[in-house]
């Protein structure tokens, strides 16, 4: 008499496996995408530390940004006080730049879409916005909105980070 081993057919094993490949490629791409949205907001809580440092030191040294002689209503007129104006520039002590591109957007940033696919132009020339290039690899932008009249603009900073270059 023969004794049953109680082995697997060739044929139980394939099917196993069929299904565990079929349960795997359903269920990695979510395991992917988690896992990119954590590295994602990871990288913009550092960007976000990272500027908030270089702000709280800038007011260390420079006093609060009322002093930094910013000017509202900044025109193509009065370029020649820019880097007055320009937040950035009150900072870029304090931030790790490898390229400074204040209001020249060669180099420093290149048109992006958002995390909701938004095409973000990179605003060349405009004297509002401010650009560098980290050495992390992240590209910032600052966009000053009338910022001495923030009780009537809340909004009157604007950082924008990409940090496609860390990926």
């Amino acid at each position: 008499m023969r004794k049953n081993k109680g082995a697997f057919t060739l044929a139980e094993v394939l099917i196993t496996l069929g299904v565990m490949g079929i349960v795997a490629a359903m269920t990695l791409p979510a395991f992917v995408q988690k896992h990119n949205e954590k590295v994602i907001v990871s990288k913009l809580k550092k960007s976000y530390s990272t500027m908030q440092q270089a702000y709280l030191m800038a007011v260390k040294d420079k006093g609060t940004p009322d002093l930094w002689g910013l000017v509202d209503n900044l025109t193509s007129e009065n370029d020649d006080i820019y880097d007055v104006n320009n937040f950035l520039y009150h900072l870029k002590d304090y931030l790790k730049i490898i390229k400074y591109c204040g209001k020249e957007a060669k180099g420093c940033w290149a048109d992006t879409k958002t995390l909701y696919g938004v095409l973000f132009q990179h605003h060349e020339n405009a004297s509002r916005y401010s650009k560098a290039v980290l050495a992390d690899g992240s590209n910032i932008l600052l966009h000053t909105s009338q910022i001495l009249n923030a009780a009537e603009l809340p909004d009157g900073l604007r950082i924008y980070v990409d940090f496609t270059g860390w990926m």
